[in-house]
């Protein structure tokens, strides 16, 4: 139901619930509990199945729905038992947030309620939706933190095989600390620190066991992360900070995010042209279904937009064992716990799963020696979850956003926010726990990256940063700030947050040079950077390409002379009629695979489970010298020169998209990069896809430049606004506001998603109006 009115004995006053033509929602209450009750009851009629599987994910309970299928995902989440902790963080919370929290869930579930139908997901599934707890919405943030972080420390476990089994030069090669791609917000030079020449190693000695298994290709994983950046009020027409977001995560049917106003006020009726001036509250943008708090947006004082920071947020400690039942510690001789999780399974028996837990954190596994693995992360501390965020709603200032974001519960995130006054400041919005190396120099990068004992007293973790020591950058001279998952800072600053598997900084370099290229912005031309598609990484391999790996006695032998003109034809970025590019995207991860072979079947040598994905963004810097320098003991033996490699994977190339396209020229970027954009029950259930999915789209972008893009990943919104003149503002969105394809707005949209049409941030006129009636009254 979205027009007329409903009532409800848990509102003090009545509540206004108005609708655009988008869904886009506006809530206009009298209070915040009243409001929070309200944006739960919409989430509800909107979303509840994506709800329902967000806590369902966190607490490894998505066997209860979809059976035995999903009984080994449950496994690897219960080992965190989030459930259990989400409960126990209830406790700690602000009793002003938990009584949010709280009149949330009530809201849900009368939302539930009052639907006239069931959601569809559940008539399929024969299920009935289960009532919204509180300990629901911490899981949602749960959530958050398996899609924004590592779960099980691969990357840390692959940084341990190299760096014991390769000889330290080889390893150093490998995880450069610094290229020419950084783009740093302070005067950090991080090129210092890039590889210039390539170690004497002779590749061909890794050959291992004929057990090993063989991966031919490194997939190079979804970055979840994102762009931001905030431009100061002294270029901006207005006088305030701009600040833009856009938030890169897999795209489904429904969208990660639901668009919503909300404004706390003695008024009835919201203003749209004029957002409400005397409101106790006004803030807008984008909410995370199963949680009531405004995550991106602004509230007329400030705005404010994320991306993953990527810093070290866990760790994997040894377990030196003494018996089978206790281990040694700093603190002497522990007991090991043993776990009993149990798993409800559709259709079948419960399943009692246990695993054991030390001080730390659970045991995940074993390294590439036998040795166990305990998994510490922020994520199991107390620290690590709260509803802080919802501070920011209030904040009047960058000051006041700072002072938010030390005391945050999240997934570690950049914070990038400005102000009406014109003011732009980063910082990390989240928890930071202090190590050895973030108040001295003692302890070596490699040692707080790579698995270690924590016997000793002055090894592992010492608590978690206080507010006072946060980093942060505040109105820079440059008078501009971006993020773009790379390093931010380097310095203390860096030594606090450590390296997490940083993204290359290709974006960040070239979001960096757009905002240097013109003087003065609107929100129009600032939403603009965010749809640069231009090719400026790849523009080196393309050269590549055309003197090492075209000559023509190969062209002619193996009749490539339409990929040549493909290439001269490229355009030099991801656009949608480009094969040439395409082949150039292509060709790279050829020559990565190729390169790399022998180290991936070293790795696979050592543990059957790990390939070289978590590193690959990060080896620019040593594949480029490689193919340079080309040196000979690092060419695999089964290419007689390293032009002859290049030839291989340029032909491979050729193979590939011929078999796969048909013919080259149907291989455009467009082709390749077709949105797939589903919802979770078609990809089980294909018929349904017609109805629910979204159409299928040929669109420009990619990784490595600011328009990130692919099949089902990418921008999962698009915002640029300035807090006091939304009314200016931009704001796309994927798919739609609401799950049931027969809303009258679903799929309302998308298409200016598509197009990357500059939709306005504030909501339109109202289509739907819908009272929620306070019966006591």
């Amino acid at each position: 139901m979205i027009e007329g009115n409903i009532p409800s004995p848990v509102l003090a006053n009545d509540v206004l619930v108005e609708r655009d033509k988008q869904g886009v929602v506006t809530i206009t209450a009298k209070s915040r509990h009243d409001a929070s009750y309200a944006l739960g009851f919409v989430h509800a009629q909107e979303r509840f199945f994506q709800m329902d599987l967000l806590r369902r994910n966190a607490a490894g309970e998505i066997s209860e729905i979809f059976g035995s299928i999903a009984v080994e995902y449950d496994k690897s989440i219960r080992i965190h038992q989030f459930r259990k902790r989400a409960k126990h963080a209830l406790k700690h919370l602000d009793d002003a947030h938990l009584a949010i929290l709280k009149q949330y869930a009530k809201g849900v579930n009368d939302g539930l309620l009052k639907l006239t139908v069931t959601p569809f997901e559940y008539l399929l599934l024969q299920q009935s939706p289960q009532p919204w707890l509180a300990e629901d919405s911490l899981l949602a943030i749960y959530s958050m933190y398996l899609q924004l972080q590592d779960k099980e420390g691969k990357r840390e476990q692959l940084l341990g095989i190299l760096n014991d089994t390769l000889p330290k030069s080889v390893f150093r090669f490998l995880t450069p600390k610094g290229s020419q791609w950084d783009a740093p917000i302070d005067s950090t030079n991080y090129l210092a620190s890039s590889p210039s020449s390539v170690p004497k190693f002779d590749i061909n000695s890794l050959t291992p066991p004929e057990q090993a298994g063989f991966i031919n290709n490194i997939d190079s994983p979804h970055l979840y992360g994102s762009n931001n950046w905030a431009i100061s009020g002294q270029l901006t027409p207005h006088g305030a900070a701009i600040v833009a977001n856009d938030m890169h995560l897999n795209i489904s049917v429904p969208n990660t995010w639901f668009r919503a106003t909300l404004v706390v006020s003695n008024k009835n009726k919201s203003n749209l042209s004029q957002p409400h001036a005397n409101a106790e509250l006004w803030v807008s943008g984008l909410t995370l279904p199963g949680a009531p708090a405004i995550v991106v947006g602004s509230n007329k004082h400030i705005a404010w937009g994320f991306t993953n920071s990527y810093g070290d947020w866990s760790d994997l400690v040894k377990i030196k064992w003494v018996d089978d039942n206790t281990y040694q510690t700093a603190f002497g001789i522990k007991n090991i716990q043993h776990m009993t999780e149990v798993i409800n399974v559709k259709g079948n028996e419960p399943i009692h799963f246990t695993f054991k837990s030390s001080i730390w954190g659970p045991i995940i596994g074993q390294d590439h020696n036998g040795t166990d693995l305990a998994y510490r992360w922020v994520a199991h501390d107390v620290e690590g979850i709260n509803f802080n965020l919802l501070n920011l709603e209030n904040s009047q200032s960058i000051n006041n956003a700072l002072e938010v974001a030390a005391t945050a519960g999240m997934p570690a995130q950049n914070l990038v926010v400005g102000d009406a006054q014109g003011n732009i400041a980063w910082t990390i919005m989240g928890p930071i726990p202090i190590k050895l190396s973030t108040e001295t120099e003692t302890e070596t990068e490699t040692e707080t990256e790579t698995p270690q004992y924590w016997t000793e007293k002055n090894v592992g973790w010492q608590g978690y940063l206080p507010e006072n020591k946060y980093p942060h950058v505040i109105n820079p001279p440059e008078r501009r700030l971006w993020t773009a998952n790379s390093k931010v800072v380097g310095g203390s600053h860096y030594n606090k947050l450590g390296n997490g598997g940083y993204a290359l900084g290709a974006r960040a370099k070239q979001i960096k040079e757009n905002l240097f290229n013109q003087d003065s912005f609107n929100e129009l031309q600032a939403f603009e950077v965010q749809l640069d598609d231009r090719a400026l990484f790849l523009a080196r391999w393309h050269a590549l390409i055309m003197q090492h790996a075209l000559s023509e006695p190969f062209i002619k032998h193996n009749h490539l002379e339409a990929l040549k003109l493909h290439l001269h034809n490229w355009q030099a970025r991801a656009s949608v009629d480009s094969v040439g590019y395409t082949i150039v995207k292509h060709f790279r991860n050829e020559v990565f695979n190729l390169v790399l072979a022998p180290i991936q079947q070293h790795v696979l040598a050592h543990n059957d489970q790990l390939t070289l994905s978590p590193l690959k963004r990060q080896l620019e810097p040593s594949i480029w010298l490689l193919v340079n320098q080309q040196p000979t003991s690092w060419l695999p033996n089964k290419y007689q020169s390293w032009t002859a490699l290049l030839e291989h994977a340029l032909l491979n190339v050729h193979t590939k998209l011929t078999a796969t396209y048909g013919s080259l020229e149907n291989a455009n970027w467009g082709a390749v990069n077709r949105t797939h954009i589903r919802h979770p029950m078609s990809k089980s259930l294909p018929l349904l896809g017609w109805l629910t999915d979204m159409p299928q789209s040929q669109i420009s972008g990619d990784t490595f430049m600011p328009k990130v893009q692919g099949v089902a990943f990418g921008s999962s919104q698009r915002m640029t606004v300035a807090p006091g003149k939304e009314e200016f503002g931009i704001l796309t969105v994927p798919t739609s506001q609401s799950s049931h394809p027969l809303s009258p707005y679903y799929r309302k949209g998308h298409d200016d998603w598509v197009k990357a049409i500059p939709a306005p941030f504030l909501p339109t006129e109202t289509q739907y109006s819908l009272t929620l009636k306070a019966t006591h009254n």
